[in-house]
């Protein structure tokens, strides 16, 4: 093994190492940093104008890269590879803004110096090029974790390995601009010109290493926009419509005509289902039951923000009432195990209402495979009057929507050592010279 085999090996473990002792202040930094740009407005510039087209462009990766059933809607990436798909929640605090940072204090460390103009630029321009496809990179690996071995290992890769992989990058990135792009003012070897061009064209004049990454790191970020517009959804794919069957179906042995299914099998009609309830005492009832055409192909982990909506309307022309949503863990036998009740207070009228409750699920719960989730909704209903609840349409489209994955990170424990890191590579490649 040579020394400079030797030197780059013993430079990643260093980094590892080093990024590893750096974890317990790291979330605080974060935390600080986070706060301060979302202060100055970058958290909604990113949320609107950032996030979406970055997963579109994650969802193209993961299709036309991995092979991977996914797509994009908003600031999420669906992964559909299943009967009920994960959502990976694509925050403004996660695209990776941290990583811009980090390149741009390091520039301004870097770049000082007798270096030529059209040298700092490729370097420039490699290096923005560099965090762009990072970042997709990252999160694309982040989904293909998550579709694999689930949540956990989602969320820990990106607790634990996102800072070491930036730290690499940014150190190959100074390790090549030092020692291949940079170059002295006085040995710039002509401009950017008509004459350059001309050259170029003629076959004078050979393109550089770093142009031609440039140019074809360019290339594939023009064609992964072009390929982007072909994954976005119309819908989100984890809000479980409710349905009315005509025929019942049976579900880990329920019989019932009341299903639950997600976008991808939902077939909403032109006219909401009425399902009307007569109440002949007062109290709490339940009325309705609806539980996923699974069951679960394979397990699922509950965990995150979750939403009911439901079109609700009474008899009366005001009625206060209280409606509670519970959700089961329904076995292959049919035994149940409730895992979580919610409720909320509601005025009914004699119009349909919309109603929408968003809860957090904060522990996770996981369904095992070949089980299936059940919704219950109870209502205090007075003795007389009729309640009537609409789905299956458009217009009175009821579901629950699941909680999606939300990915983290955390590598603005490097902003201090970001100045540092291009003289270090500068060293360590004059050093592999002189050996």
């Amino acid at each position: 093994m040579g020394r400079s085999e030797f030197g780059i090996k013993s430079l990643i473990l260093w980094a590892v190492l080093l990024s590893m002792t750096m974890l317990p202040f790291i979330g605080t930094l974060n935390d600080l940093m986070a706060k301060a740009a979302s202060a100055v407005g970058l958290d909604t510039l990113i949320g609107r104008y950032i996030a979406p087209p970055m997963a579109t462009a994650v969802a193209a990766i993961l299709r036309y890269v991995f092979g991977v059933k996914a797509t994009a809607l908003g600031q999420s990436i669906y992964l559909l590879e299943r009967h009920l798909p994960y959502k990976l929640l694509l925050d403004w605090n996660c695209v990776g803004w941290q990583s811009l940072l980090l390149l741009f204090v390091s520039l301004a460390a870097g770049l000082q110096g007798e270096y030529s103009r059209l040298s700092r630029l490729k370097c420039i321009l490699l290096g923005v090029i560099g965090v762009a496809l990072l970042n997709l990179l990252r999160i694309a690996l982040d989904a293909l974790l998550l579709d694999i071995y689930g949540p956990s290992i989602a969320i820990a890769f990106h607790d634990y390995a996102t800072l070491p992989l930036t730290f690499l990058w940014l150190a190959a990135f100074w390790y090549i601009s030092t020692n291949y792009i940079l170059t002295p003012r006085d040995a710039e070897r002509g401009v950017l010109n008509l004459r350059a061009i001309v050259d170029f064209l003629t076959g004078r004049r050979t393109l550089s290493i770093a142009s031609m990454a440039i140019i074809l790191l360019s290339t594939f970020l023009g064609g992964l926009g072009i390929l982007s517009t072909k994954v976005s959804a119309e819908d989100d794919p984890t809000k479980l419509s409710f349905e009315w069957f005509p025929h019942a179906v049976t579900v880990c042995n329920i019989t019932t005509n009341r299903v639950m299914t997600h976008p991808e099998y939902t077939d909403l009609n032109d006219t909401a289902y009425a399902d009307a309830y007569s109440a002949s005492g007062t109290g709490m009832v339940r009325i309705w039951e609806f539980y996923l055409y699974g069951p679960l192909e394979e397990d699922y982990t509950l965990q995150g923000i979750l939403t009911y909506v439901i079109w609700l309307k009474g008899s009366v022309l005001l009625e206060r009432s209280r409606l509670v949503f519970t959700i089961y863990d329904v076995d292959e036998d049919g035994d149940e195990t409730e895992v979580r009740s919610d409720s909320i207070f509601v005025i009914l009228t004699k119009s349909p209402a919309r109603i929408s409750l968003t809860v957090t699920q904060s522990s996770p719960y996981t369904f095992d495979e070949g089980h299936t989730i059940k919704l219950a909704i109870d209502l205090y209903v007075r003795a007389g009057r009729t309640y009537t609840l609409y789905y299956d349409a458009p217009t009175r489209w009821s579901y629950l929507q699941l909680p999606g994955i939300v990915v983290s990170e955390n590598v603005l424990g490097l902003l201090l050592m970001a100045p540092i890191i291009p003289g270090l590579m500068r060293r360590r490649g004059e050093r592999d010279e002189e050996d």
